[in-house]
């Protein structure tokens, strides 16, 4: 898949040169270049794909098979983490601090999948706390961690910071569509901006992808080059 990614990136990168308005046509609307000052107010990580994700979404449940093998398309120099969408709702924070107890720890990342499946698939069901507990302690026992650890971290109040750091996040990236993904620290690019069609989506995604990838090592040649 990497490969195929690096010929893709190739191919991509030629028809853009061959016009010089190609890179307006093909990313006209299609993703937000973030402004300096707002990188520097939120700790975004260069080479790193931020996946912004809701549990409570549809396409984000729809997408969710094709994500967990994305991020093995991507160089080995970068990487891909999961961030789950958190406003100030009880149950959005239970859940969200639930996944980075799980993302936390040393299950294989098939059974994080496994955990994140079985989340999506019941929670349309969950109305109360109660009953997203009670998902919750059955998903953590599915792929074997212990619900005892998960509850005395979150009651002790262990992700308070990690959940308000999310929600300052999210406020500052103005992200308010799911699923959105910022590239690099440099690009935003949302469902929306493919007109809520997720096969469009993902076309979009890797298009996004490669330019990054693209001029990141553009400029790497000429830092090499001076």
């Amino acid at each position: 898949m990497k490969t195929f990614l690096r010929i893709f990136t190739v191919v991509f990168f030629l028809a853009i040169n061959q016009t010089g308005y190609a890179n307006n046509v093909m990313y006209k609307d299609g993703y937000i270049q973030l402004p300096k000052h707002m990188r520097e107010k939120v700790n975004l990580v260069a080479n790193n794909v931020q996946y912004y994700f809701d549990f409570n979404c549809v396409y984000c449940r729809n997408l969710h098979p094709y994500m967990t093998t994305w991020g093995d398309t991507l160089p080995e120099y970068m990487s891909f983490t999961y961030q789950p969408i958190v406003i100030n709702d009880p149950l959005y924070f239970m859940n969200a601090a639930a996944w980075k107890f799980v993302e936390a720890s040393t299950i294989g990342e098939d059974k994080k999948y496994k955990y994140m499946d079985h989340i999506f698939t019941y929670l349309p069901r969950v109305t109360n706390e109660h009953q997203l507990a009670r998902l919750i302690k059955e998903s953590l026992n599915d792929v074997g961690l212990d619900i005892k650890d998960f509850a005395s971290r979150y009651g002790q109040g262990e992700y308070d910071n990690y959940l308000n750091e999310q929600i300052n996040t999210q406020k500052i990236l103005n992200i308010e569509v799911t699923p959105s993904v910022v590239i690099g620290g440099e690009y935003l690019t949302h469902l929306g901006l493919s007109d809520g069609n997720p096969k469009d989506f993902i076309t979009l995604l890797n298009a996004v992808t490669s330019y990054y990838i693209y001029q990141e090592r553009e400029n790497d040649d000429k830092s090499t080059t001076k």
